[in-house]
């Protein structure tokens, strides 16, 4: 299949507060490899679940920058006890 392997880095952006963050070096056959960039918010207590958010595409974005109520609706699932879970890819 492939490999992933996650280095714990500081966030950086102007998103949620209080995540963790990973950069994440991806490869896989027949494909460049890449970095990709985590971003897991986690509720308070116990998580029920976990939601995974990207932009799509070639997005360079988290989920909570990118749009209007990005924040909003992380902050939604937070509350009723999810893991949310932020996803972008860097070339």
């Amino acid at each position: 299949m492939g490999t992933a392997n996650g280095t714990s880095i500081p966030c950086e952006d102007e998103g949620l507060d209080g995540g963790s963050c990973y950069a994440v070096d991806i490869s896989c056959p027949s494909v460049s490899d890449f970095t990709g960039y985590v971003k897991v918010n986690y509720p308070a207590g116990t998580s029920v679940g976990t939601v995974v958010f990207t932009t799509g595409g070639n997005g360079n974005q988290l989920y909570d920058t990118e749009y209007i109520y990005g924040k909003t609706a992380l902050t939604e699932l937070l509350d009723g006890k999810f893991t949310v879970f932020g996803y972008c890819a860097f070339e």
